[in-house]
């Protein structure tokens, strides 16, 4: 049975309305209406559309959402959500600050009170896109945590936790407990070059032993959701590969600062052997990580 999508305007009475969905059928209109829905396991799946991954867990008495896309492409799932069940979103958690996992928090707002994410990812977000033309669009975490955060909804235990400065200086993980799925924001950029935010704050032997004690924690059974990458889901090897290309890009620059090569010179190498296979996007990703591991190594 296929749902027409209405506009994204609604009144606060029809989100309150009480027209209830069973959670199973709402996943399987959801998935059948939007391209790039899938779920996982438990209830848990993935929203893939524009920008970072979007986590969701849909049941009988509990929604929540993992990072927030684009507004235009968050309203593609919220007004749709609206069209089927008018149910108010619990929680919106972002893993990290960048604009591409928090801007449609936006559109999450007109149905949810509750966001939540690191301290230090609420600072960034306000410092690089809480003034100028984006400083109106802004939805901040209502809950910020230092360390660790967590909360039972519905049937599960949901919890957020941040280590250490990686991708940048405020990145956390999420973990459903019972499905055992973990939403790793942009710690994992699969098979892709990654983004190394050095004015965010990153640091990537801080990421190395992000991924290390990651690994260490989950088990094979665990499903990770990623936020970029050639597939957006993977396992612990895929955590093992990455953790492996920011210890070789880190050994490689040392390796060249000891031949004596200038910051310039790095940055103009071709690849990182052993990873010749990564994807740069046309973005000049390389480039851009080499240049972040000089800074890096040359400061210690």
């Amino acid at each position: 049975m296929k749902f027409n999508r209405r506009s994204f305007i609604k009144s606060s009475s029809l989100i309150t309305a009480g027209l209830f969905i069973p959670a199973n059928k709402l996943i399987a209109v959801l998935q059948e209406e939007l391209n790039n829905m899938t779920t996982l396991r438990n209830n848990v799946g993935i929203y893939t559309e524009r920008g970072g991954t979007i986590g969701w867990y849909i049941a009988d008495d509990a929604l929540v959402v993992l990072d927030s896309q684009f507004p235009d492409t968050a309203n593609n799932f919220v007004s749709l959500l609206l069209d089927m069940s008018h149910k108010k979103i619990d929680l919106v958690i972002n893993t990290h600050h960048h604009r591409d996992h928090t801007s449609g928090n936006i559109s999450f707002s007109k149905i949810c009170n509750t966001f939540v994410a690191n301290e230090k990812t609420v600072s960034l977000q306000k410092k690089f896109y809480g003034h100028g033309e984006n400083a109106d669009s802004q939805v901040y975490a209502s809950v910020a945590f230092k360390d660790k955060w967590s909360t039972k909804i519905g049937s599960e235990a949901v919890n957020a936790e941040h280590l250490w400065a990686a991708h940048t200086g405020g990145d956390s993980f999420i973990h459903f407990e019972n499905a055992n799925i973990v939403h790793l924001g942009d710690l994992i950029f699969n098979n892709v070059y990654p983004f190394i935010d050095i004015p965010g704050g990153a640091n990537i032997q801080g990421w190395i032993n992000y991924l290390d004690e990651l690994v260490k924690r989950f088990d094979n059974d665990t499903i990770f959701i990623f936020g970029h990458g050639t597939s957006v889901t993977g396992g612990k090897n895929d955590l093992i590969r990455m953790r492996d290309y920011l210890s070789a890009l880190l050994d490689f620059v040392n390796k060249n600062i000891m031949k004596g090569k200038s910051k310039e010179e790095i940055e103009e190498l071709t690849y990182i052997p052993g990873y010749e296979y990564l994807n740069d996007s046309g973005v000049s990703r390389l480039k851009i990580n080499l240049s972040a591991a000089y800074e890096e190594l040359s400061s210690e």
